[in-house]
């Protein structure tokens, strides 16, 4: 997912915002959807990618750990039937000092047990 925002450290950045890109795979027990072959059975994708950009979009972050972990949490809440989630954020067009294509981080959270 792309997505326009203003995370980062820096003034410019928090102004005038910034492309990201955002991926994230759920771990979860998906034999049930696999054999009925009915999404009522399965996550919802779509419903995922809305609460993604929902935490994404819920107030500026100086650091991408901070936004990967927030976006981790929205998901794996979400996801009752998920065992794990990794979310990986990029930025896109950082302001340093050298020309790279993105920096990024990925997060990747378990769900206790009870």
């Amino acid at each position: 997912m792309r997505l326009l925002a203003a995370h980062g450290a820096l003034a410019c950045e928090q102004d005038l915002g910034q492309p990201f890109e955002v991926d994230f795979d759920v771990e979860f027990d998906c034999r049930a959807g696999a054999q009925s072959d009915s999404l009522a059975d399965t996550l919802d994708y779509g419903d995922l990618l809305r609460v993604l950009s929902e935490a994404f979009g819920s107030g500026g972050t100086k650091l991408l750990e901070t936004l990967a972990r927030r976006c981790a949490v929205a998901v794996l809440d979400a996801a009752l039937d998920a065992t794990a989630v990794e979310v990986v954020v990029r930025s896109l067009r950082p302001p340093l000092p050298a020309d790279v294509a993105h920096v990024g981080v990925r997060i990747r959270l378990t769900r206790r047990p009870e």
